[in-house]
């Protein structure tokens, strides 16, 4: 499973297997599914934002993982 996040719109995050993602579509002159492009319309402002939201679930994770650690102690 490959996890990612549009550069572009809303920037929602998806979900797809991991072959999907790997995909060869062979339409309109680009091989795969997903290639690295050059898009302008992502702002570094942008990019801030998703590093910070990035950082934030890591931490919320991390925290229920301590959580989840001490349950298993306790019981």
């Amino acid at each position: 499973m490959v996890a990612y996040r549009a550069l572009y719109g809303d920037t929602k995050l998806w979900c797809r297997p991991y072959d999907m993602f790997l995909d060869e579509v062979n339409k309109n002159g680009q091989k795969y599914r997903f290639e690295l492009q050059d898009i302008k319309s992502v702002k570094e402002s942008d990019l801030s934002s998703l590093e910070s939201e990035a950082k934030q679930y890591d931490e919320e994770i991390a925290i229920q993982n301590e959580q989840e650690d001490q349950d298993i102690v306790e019981n």
